[in-house]
């Protein structure tokens, strides 16, 4: 069986180690190309290929950078742009302009959770700081960690609390203000509990 195997790949596979192993030289070209001993990810590769005795014509000194690597700077490149457009972003919305260099640089060393939670809560900060004097230069707030700051708005521009009605069954629905005291009255109509009125 073994035997038929090897002559149906002839000239495709080699047989090493006595023929425990095969070796298929068009796998290593199609997944790493020519081997270059300059590329770190394809050193490891290589030594396992000179340690087998399989290696020759496979490898070309001073070959461009493949596969993984380039991958790896295209996605950090596509990162970058992700996060400097967040910064732009963010920036606009800031509304202070003075030393964006530095921010940007700053914004770049923030880890993502801490650039995503800028952006959500920078309209309340410009909310509760309308005055641009007020409110922190942009590096000082990023240096600060400010976006973990309590945000105090005015009572004026704090959300609006809305009426549901609520049981202990889990159904809950929203009630506009004319349906609150006929809600009170009402059964629940998921299991005929007592329904309870709250605001969120």
């Amino acid at each position: 069986m073994e035997e038929k195997a090897i002559e149906m790949f002839k000239g495709k596979i080699q047989v090493i180690d006595n023929g425990a192993k095969w070796f298929i030289p068009s796998f290593i070209e199609f997944q790493y190309g020519v081997l270059n001993p300059e590329n770190r990810a394809h050193l490891s590769v290589i030594n396992i290929l000179n340690k087998q005795g399989v290696c020759k014509g496979l490898v070309r000194g001073l070959q461009g950078r493949k596969d993984m690597d380039m991958d790896m700077d295209m996605d950090k490149e596509m990162d970058k742009d992700r996060v400097e457009t967040q910064f732009e972003e963010w920036w606009k919305l800031y509304s202070k302009p003075e030393g964006k260099k530095k921010s940007l640089v700053k914004w770049l060393k923030l880890k993502q959770p801490d650039r995503g939670k800028c952006l959500e809560v920078v309209g309340d900060y410009v909310i509760s700081k309308p005055d641009k004097q007020y409110r922190l230069n942009p590096l000082t707030y990023l240096n600060g960690d400010h976006w973990d700051d309590e945000i105090i708005l005015p009572d004026e521009l704090k959300p609006k609390k809305h009426p549901y009605a609520t049981c202990k069954c889990g159904f809950d629905y929203k009630l506009r203000p004319n349906e609150i005291e006929a809600a009170k009255k009402k059964p629940c109509p998921e299991c005929g509990g007592k329904v309870e009125i709250i605001y969120a």
